[in-house]
Order: structure tokens, then C-alpha cells, then sequence
């Protein structure tokens, strides 16, 4: 299902240290090493047009990788969170809303994730059990290009209405050449303990383990530091790290094709793996603000379930413990924050 069998990205941070690169300043020291792997992926197949049948004037590019059989026109299937569904603009409509100003018109982005192979009605290409899977949207049907885009993921290659055509001034313009493209991401994070010799036996991969205590029970096994790095797991902190963080966030800088638009004109050339440079982008993004969220995440901080971190026997040495010195830990992570580099694999 990827558009090329050997044109993906895979960044991978190394083991990243508790105490040198997390800002953590007490036992247990810990290693945290995150894996991403992203190409784009191909929409033939996945797509189809859908009518609003209460408003025929509607009308949508629907994708979904859910199983064939799982995908109807049902109004339940038009709502489904897994689905992504992108209206589609007559050239008229297009020059309309360029005349309307372009207050709201920009590249729209939205992210499906899976998680463990929970949700079995996506292809079995999704339903990953060692990894986290998320699906990064593109919509970019509101964009104008001043030059052809090759990139995957941009691909800006039609060329514009007339209509569109007199409206700018120009004889050179192009738009995007599907209503949504889309890029496939996985990720791994591992936790290792550093004073185990054997690499195969020091690390549990959080995304694989379905008994995750009893794993890191393996490679903790004294009980204070089971406690205490128990208690930092269930801050759950570390999916700040995935890749689509960031990019579901709204009104936050994730794109940097944001940052060459004119309106709804794209000035820049984009390179063909212009795509790379923005999934790069954003595991920076994600990864800093991982680092920075690591001694905050465990200075008492609340998780999921709304109550204070260390308020339980289970959970309690994790403040005792993994944060001795508040302000030597929040010193330690900001000045590393510029230091830890996603490479490239």
C-alpha cells in the first residue's frame, strides 16, 4: 500500500538517558529509545465519492482503510471518526472563496491512529501489534501553486481553472491533484534498563506488550524500582512522542509549507521528498516537547485518570525517587532539549 517499495523514512533517536538526556536526576536510571517509519501511501482503492443524499449539491472524496466490507454510505459511516472525508469544489466555488478572502483557507490536516491492533476493522497492513500506526491526511484542495509540485504527499501537478487563472493573473498555476493525500507512520517505543549487559533482554517495546508490568517487572526487578518507574510509565508521556502529536493540534506551526503561503498561494518550489522535511519536522517537534514533558510529567503531575500521581503505594516512589531536586532536573532537560537529533536509518 506504499507509493514506493523503498522511498520511506526511518528515524530512529538512540537510547536516550534519563539522567542526561530527559532531565531526570535520581534512581532508576532509565533509557527510552523511539523508532518512526513513514512513506506515503497510495489512495487508489481507498477512496469514493460519496453525495450528501439530504443535500445532492454535496459532495465528498471519502477515504477509508477499514475493510471493504466495513465501509457502507450509512449516515453512522459518514461520522465514523476512521474515515476522512474531504468536500469537493467546483472551480466556481474555488475563485468564491479566494474572493472571500482567505481567512480559513490553508492546508487542512487530520490523523487516524491505531493502536496495538485494537480496532480490527482497518486492513491488516494497519493493525500492527508491535507498533503504533497513524494515518496523516492532507488536504490541500484550498492551495494554489505557482510551480508544479512532484512531491508525493504536495503532488501539485493539474493545472488551474481558467477562472482561477484570471483571478490570480497569471498563465502558470497549478492545484493539488487528489482532494487528500495521506502518509502511513509507525512507531516503537522502547524502555530499557542501561545496567543489563544483554540488548535483547534489557528493553520492552511499550507498543507490543498487551502484560506491560509484567514485562518491565523483568527487567526492573528490585521493588523499589519497579515502583518507581511503574509510576512514571502510567504518565503516560510518552505518546507526546508519536508522530501525529503535533500534527492534530490546531494552531500550532505543524507544517512548513505553512510558513511560504501567501494566502492560498504556495510561493515556494518544493523538492520531490519535500514530504521528508515535514515528517522530520514534526518528530523534532514532538520529540522536544517529549523532553521537556519527561521531569514535569513526574513532579507529581495527574495522568489519564485525574488524580495525583503519587497517591497510591503503586505509584508512590516515583516522586520520592525519580525527582530528588526539582530544580536541577528542569535545569538539565532545558539545556538538552537542542541536543537530541532524530537519524535518519
Amino acid at each position: 500500500m506504499c507509493q514506493s517499495a523503498s522511498d520511506n523514512l526511518q528515524l530512529d533517536t538512540g537510547y536516550l538517558d534519563s539522567w542526561g538526556d530527559l532531565g531526570m536526576n535520581a534512581e532508576p536510571r532509565f533509557q527510552i529509545r523511539l523508532k518512526q517509519n513513514c512513506a506515503p501511501l497510495v489512495t487508489r482503492g481507498y477512496k469514493m465519492r460519496y453525495v450528501d443524499p439530504t443535500d445532492t449539491s454535496k459532495t465528498y472524496m471519502r477515504y477509508s482503510y477499514l475493510r471493504n466490507n466495513t465501509i457502507t454510505n450509512s449516515t453512522a459511516d459518514v461520522a465514523d471518526w476512521r474515515i476522512y472525508m474531504v468536500p469537493l469544489k467546483s472551480p466556481f466555488d474555488q475563485v468564491v472563496s479566494s474572493y472571500g478572502g482567505s481567512i480559513g483557507l490553508d492546508y487542512r490536516t487530520r490523523s487516524i491512529s491505531m493502536y496495538r491492533g485494537e480496532d480490527t476493522d482497518f486492513i491488516p497492513e494497519l493493525n500492527r501489534t508491535d507498533a503504533y500506526a497513524a494515518l496523516l491526511f492532507l488536504d490541500s484542495t484550498d492551495m494554489v501553486y505557482h510551480e508544479k509540485v512532484e512531491d508525493p504527499w504536495f503532488a501539485a501537478n493539474t493545472n488551474a481553472s481558467e477562472l482561477m487563472r484570471t483571478f490570480f493573473e497569471s498563465e502558470s498555476l497549478y492545484v493539488s491533484d487528489e482532494p487528500a493525500t495521506v502518509i502511513g507512520c509507525t512507531s516503537q517505543a522502547f524502555y530499557c534498563n542501561p545496567r543489563i549487559d544483554n540488548g535483547q533482554q534489557r528493553c520492552v517495546n511499550l507498543y507490543a506488550s498487551h502484560e506491560l508490568r509484567d514485562s518491565i517487572t523483568a527487567i526492573w526487578p528490585e521493588p523499589d524500582d519497579l515502583k518507581a518507574f511503574l509510576g512514571y510509565v502510567q504518565t503516560n508521556n510518552i505518546m507526546i512522542a508519536t508522530p501525529d502529536t503535533f500534527y492534530n493540534m490546531p494552531g500550532l506551526p505543524n507544517m512548513l509549507a505553512r510558513f511560504t503561503t501567501k494566502g492560498i498561494m504556495q510561493w515556494e518550489a518544493f523538492p520531490r521528498d519535500r514530504w521528508k522535511q515535514e515528517m522530520e519536522f514534526l518528530s523534532q517537534a514532538s520529540l522536544a516537547s517529549f523532553q521537556s514533558n519527561v521531569p514535569q510529567a513526574s513532579q507529581n503531575g495527574v495522568w489519564d485518570l485525574d488524580r495525583t500521581l503519587c497517591d497510591s503505594d503503586t505509584e508512590a516512589g516515583l516522586c520520592e525517587k525519580l525527582c530528588k531536586s526539582q530544580v536541577s532536573g528542569l535545569n538539565l532537560y532545558i539545556l538538552a532539549i537542542a541536543r537530541i537529533p532524530w537519524v535518519r536509518q
